[in-house]
């Protein structure tokens, strides 16, 4: 072989492969991640000929056969060809399985007699959801401007004003103290019923449903 051929360069012309171009030592090459180097142009031929998935590609030495791709490459790739194979098994089932094309030549009927079902349906379901949105109408305004008037009376409430002030001094002060003693609430049951200590309550924050009505988020909320 002459010295200026790489390992994948064709040794005599063939009609019906691609085409060739005059190769020189001058021809640009690939260096593979194994050291083994091949004329760009002859190793793009090879992976547009072989059955391989391009991401699992390995080195055309028989003596080497190293990935041309690391391992998280491949891995990375892997979900994309798991669904190129599935599409090209559908094909290959397609044209010699007759059992799948029974099958599937079914499911498509039932599902031409499904959406003729639903299109006698669906002018049926919207009458109906058209009477129900028309005769609860008045019943829903009613019960907007009552959510209205009893939020108006929550923000007036002087206790509001007064438990959202505390809550707001308490937060405040808890996280000053944590963060000047570096610690967490939940370290503080370590004093738990320790003679000479005030009593530590098992939970410092405020209660959600506390929290939320003088945040006053989610309130006067009714479920049918």
């Amino acid at each position: 072989m002459e010295p200026w051929r790489c390992g994948l360069c064709e040794l005599q012309t063939d009609v019906n492969r691609y085409p060739q171009t005059p190769l020189t030592a001058d021809m640009p090459k690939i260096y593979l991640r194994c050291g083994h180097e091949y004329h760009t142009h002859c190793y793009m031929y090879r992976t547009m000929t072989t059955e391989d998935l391009p991401c699992h590609e390995r080195c055309p030495n028989e003596e080497c056969g190293e990935y041309i791709f690391t391992d998280a490459v491949r891995d990375f790739y892997r979900t994309d060809e798991a669904g190129q194979r599935a599409e090209r098994n559908v094909v290959n089932m397609w044209n010699n399985n007759p059992t799948f094309r029974s099958d599937l030549k079914g499911l498509l009927q039932l599902r031409r007699t499904f959406l003729k079902e639903v299109k006698a349906f669906r002018p049926k379901y919207s009458e109906l959801n058209r009477r129900f949105k028309e005769s609860t109408r008045v019943h829903k305004e009613a019960i907007l401007y009552e959510k209205r008037d009893c939020k108006n009376a929550l923000i007036a409430l002087p206790e509001r004003k007064a438990a959202r002030l505390a809550m707001y001094r308490f937060n405040r002060q808890l996280k000053e103290f944590l963060k000047k003693y570096d610690i967490w609430t939940s370290n503080l049951r370590a004093l738990y019923r320790m003679p000479g200590v005030p009593r530590i309550p098992r939970r410092f924050c405020i209660a959600w449903g506390d929290r939320r009505a003088i945040a006053m988020q989610y309130q006067f909320r009714i479920r049918i």
